[in-house]
Parts: C-alpha cells; structure tokens; sequence
C-alpha cells in the first residue's frame, strides 16, 4: 500500500528552502503542476514540523500558499547526523494495555497457573503508569543481569 508521498519530491523542496534559509520562499517545489500533490507535501512537511507554510483555499477552492520556510528542525533532517535534532534522545512508548497483553503471552508460555497470572494481571492494572515504568525498568536489568541469554538474544558469539 502507497502512501502517496514522493521523498524525493520533499528533499528537493528542503533543499530549495535551505538555500534560501531564513527567506520565505514563494514556489520550492519548482515546476511541479499538480496542486493536490503539492499541498498534500507541504501539508505533509507543516504537520511534521520540517516547514511552516501558509496553506488556504478560496472560495472556488483553489489553493493558495504563502510564506514557505523550512525550520530548524528541517535543516536538520537534511544532514546526516541530526545536527541539534539528534540531541534529543529518542523514545520509545510502549501502551500499558499492549505491555500488559506481552506479559501475560509470556507467562501462559512459561505455564504459570492461571491463578498467579490473575494476580499479576490485577497488580499491572493497579500499579498505573508510574508503577508500569517501574517494572518495565527492572524486567530490563533483570535481562541485562543475564548476559549469556542476552547475547544469544542478539545471536552474538
């Protein structure tokens, strides 16, 4: 399934916008015709934070768009290493109910009673987000304290 958006076409209006940086920019997606492709990008590149453009329709619903900037966040994904964006740790989120339904396929596949699974499922909803970190936190250490079973995790000799 395609998404319809062109990264090539995204990475030339970035790169026409950062030579420009800090100008506003009237057309950088240059000889392109088609208006629903380019306000679908520009809206793509907006909700992303890469751009800020002013993007409207009158009242026959043509599109109108204005003062196309990329912002600092936008230079940055165009270099390799990040540059200030890669300063930013990365997170991972994982949905209590999604963790909650991991532990539980873990423990029916080590057999653990269905009385023992009750309780902990019981414990998980109570503990909340906080105590949801908690646990997630030493079930990593506790795996981290193996580092026979983590290596062959990772298939390393």
């Amino acid at each position: 399934m395609s998404s319809g958006i062109d990264y090539e076409f995204i990475r030339a209006i970035l790169e026409r916008l950062d030579k420009e940086y800090p100008a506003r920019v009237a057309k950088p997606w240059g000889d392109e015709s088609d208006d629903v492709k380019i306000v679908r990008h520009l809206s793509y590149l907006v909700e992303h934070g890469l751009i800020l453009a002013s993007i409207t329709t009158d009242k026959r619903g043509n599109y109108n768009i204005s003062r196309v900037q990329i912002t600092p966040k936008g230079i940055d994904f165009l270099l390799p290493d990040g540059r200030l964006s890669a300063l930013t740790a990365p997170m991972i989120r994982i949905a209590p109910d999604s963790l909650s339904t991991l532990i539980d396929a873990v423990m029916e596949a080590r057999n653990v009673s269905s009385e023992e699974r009750s309780l902990i499922k019981k414990a998980l909803r109570i503990a909340g987000t906080e105590g949801l970190t908690t646990i997630v936190r030493r079930l990593i250490e506790t795996g981290l304290d193996s580092t026979t079973d983590l290596l062959s995790l990772f298939r390393l000799p």
